[in-house]
């Protein structure tokens, strides 16, 4: 059955600042300070003491918006807006009525926007809010004082009170790294439509025999409505298809499965990485993900000093080497596929004492 469909909203939005009579062009997955290098209206923010000839694009309002066709099969269901992060503080606006307001980066936005959607053009409207204000406004509003850090305040920085908003801390700087405080839409962007109900999650657990390893697939599954659906799972040329019972709401369904002589997993420079592809269809609504399978135990044995900490995979201890990952860039658009390959492996089997440079790359 193939019920479920998803219309794209990625692509090309326009930007504006009504404040500072700025009106250009932004591309969504992206971010507002990668829109405007791109119309050459910021200079990076990396080179010399940019940094703060740039700030005030962090503590400015910002708007994006788009127009849209949807079709009579677009619409003629259950529909999701899914918005997987926006950053952060933000007004989401649906053919002009208030669908969503958002205060968290860290959580995907699933807005019913059911009977919201017309037939033919429509319009998507994300109001940023100035997040800095907002953290300010609410230590402000709070019964007694709560510490922070003054990021960059021996820069000529003020600072940002951090701890009152939801959004990763690393945006308003931390010792060498700049402050950039980036605002945008990342990860799908996507107005879902649902027969009865959609996917909102799929976690694998694993469980290892001497030649077989047993998944445990637990799939949640968001209903709008009482009825049934079909689920089916795959992976390794074995299907898993089954009629479940949905309730409103949330809904979560776990299918066992047997992967027999399975291609193990191991660490790099342990052994070779096979990965399985699970593919998950619910009426038409697919989605992959690609496992490894391993047994990672963590070894903890009484002895001479107090006891051990060890990490034991696939039934070998592995010496394990600590590392700092930190971001690969302070804009998130030049955060890409390729820029993570690249630092992996340019940096593979190396050992870094300091590692300043990791992140200070523009691409």
């Amino acid at each position: 059955m193939s019920f479920n469909t998803a219309l794209d909203l990625s692509g090309a939005y326009g930007l504006t600042a009504p404040s500072r009579n700025i009106t250009t062009a932004i591309t969504l997955p992206g971010d507002v300070h990668g829109a405007l290098l791109a119309a050459d209206l910021i200079p990076d923010p990396y080179f010399g003491e940019n940094e703060k000839v740039v700030m005030w694009v962090g503590e400015t309002e910002w708007h994006v918006e788009r127009r849209f066709d949807a079709s009579a099969a677009d619409i003629d269901g259950y529909l999701t807006l899914t918005l997987s992060e926006v950053d952060c503080i933000a007004i989401i606006l649906l053919n002009g009525e208030v669908v969503a307001r958002t205060d968290n980066s860290f959580v995907r936005n699933d807005i019913d926007v059911t009977g919201k959607v017309h037939q033919g053009e429509n319009s998507l409207r994300i109001e940023f809010g100035v997040a800095p204000d907002v953290a300010k406004a609410r230590s402000d509003a709070h019964p007694f004082p709560i510490p922070f850090t003054y990021n960059y305040q021996t820069n000529g920085l003020k600072g940002i009170h951090m701890n009152f908003i939801r959004k990763a801390a690393c945006h308003a700087g931390w010792d060498w790294g700049i402050c950039t405080m980036p605002v945008g839409v990342y990860g799908t962007m996507s107005l879902r439509k649902s027969r009865l109900a959609r996917q909102d999650s799929v976690e694998v657990e694993q469980t290892h025999g001497a030649n077989s390893v047993e998944l445990s697939i637990k799939t949640r599954v968001f209903a709008f409505s009482h009825g049934e659906v079909e689920l089916e799972h795959t992976i390794d040329g074995q299907t898993i298809t089954d009629k479940v019972s949905v309730q409103k709401g949330e809904n979560v369904f776990t299918h066992n499965l047997t992967i027999h002589n399975p291609k193990i997993w191991w660490p790099s420079g342990q052994g070779a990485q096979p990965l399985y592809e699970l593919t998950t269809n619910l009426e038409g609504e697919i989605t992959t993900r690609k496992i490894g399978l391993r047994k990672l135990e963590w070894i903890i044995e009484k002895d001479e000093i107090d006891h051990s900490f060890k990490c034991r995979i696939n039934g070998r201890d592995i010496t394990m080497m600590g590392a700092n990952w930190i971001p690969a860039d302070a804009i998130p658009s030049r955060v890409t596929p390729a820029v993570i390959r690249d630092l992996l492996e340019e940096r593979q089997g190396r050992q870094y004492e300091h590692a300043p440079h990791l992140g200070r790359r523009s691409v």
